[in-house]
């Protein structure tokens, strides 16, 4: 089973990354924001083909990227060079973080930790998270809300998310199937598929195990107290209002306390 967000699924991201609609990166306008509240350095945390840290570039801050897929940061790297601009990236998790230097501002957008799937590798990331803030720095970090669950008929079924036109005339298609919802553990299992049309002939395909883990708000709070952070806020739906249940997406605001 390959690893998703390689392959086709980097294609496939990189597909949604630069759609210039704004309604599905609603989620832009905060980390601009917070970039200039707080300053940088920064470190976009699963910045993939830069779907963030590119905007951050832009607009003149100081940026570095990690992620897990080579093929990710490739994207990510090519439209750098393409705007006249650079960036350190790295291919490393969040869980085994290692960079040189040290930042003001850390972002986890897209839930990135509900893809580290054990406790204990979260809480390493946090710990990490940590040690590479600045003093009094800021970490901003994203959690979808699944605690409603899905419907029963929705389990074991395909369920299509996106069809996006190729340079070459292919269309890329994506596909998911989530095969269980568990409330007790707090996990979700699921698959990915990627298919790669010309016409109505299937050219590539690429399926990927995608499991995920959720959190409660008041359990990452724990979470990230535990790491040493000050939880300052906690934001819904990448506003400044105060989250709320129903809420589909959290946004913790965390701080490394003075030295």
């Amino acid at each position: 089973m390959e690893q998703d967000y390689t392959g086709l699924g980097a294609i496939a991201w990189e597909g949604y990354a630069s759609d210039p609609n704004p309604e599905i990166h609603k989620d832009k306008p905060m980390w601009l924001r917070a970039a200039q509240e707080i300053g940088d350095p920064i470190l976009d945390v699963g910045c993939a083909t830069g779907r963030i840290l590119i905007p951050l570039r832009e607009a003149g801050f100081d940026v570095d990227g990690i992620d897990p897929s080579e093929d990710a940061l490739a994207f990510c790297r090519s439209k750098l060079e393409a705007r006249g601009l650079s960036a350190n990236l790295a291919c490393q998790t969040m869980q085994t973080l290692e960079m040189p230097r040290q930042y003001r501002l850390i972002i986890v957008p897209c839930g990135t930790i509900q893809i580290v799937l054990g406790r204990e590798e979260a809480q390493e990331a946090l710990k990490r998270l940590y040690e590479h803030l600045l003093p009094c720095g800021t970490l901003l970090l994203t959690l979808f809300n699944y605690d409603k669950g899905y419907p029963e008929s929705d389990l074991g079924v395909w369920k299509f998310r996106s069809r996006r036109p190729q340079p070459d005339g292919t269309e890329l298609e994506k596909c998911g199937i989530v095969y269980s919802w568990n409330l007790f553990e707090q996990t979700l299992e699921q698959q990915v598929r990627y298919r790669l049309y010309r016409g109505e002939a299937v050219v590539a395909e690429q399926i990927c195990d995608a499991p995920e883990r959720w959190y409660y708000v008041h359990e990452m709070g724990l979470m990230l107290e535990r790491a040493g952070f000050v939880l300052e806020r906690v934001t819904g739906e990448y506003s400044d209002a105060p989250a709320k249940d129903g809420d589909g997406v959290f946004t913790f605001w965390a701080r490394r306390p003075e030295a």
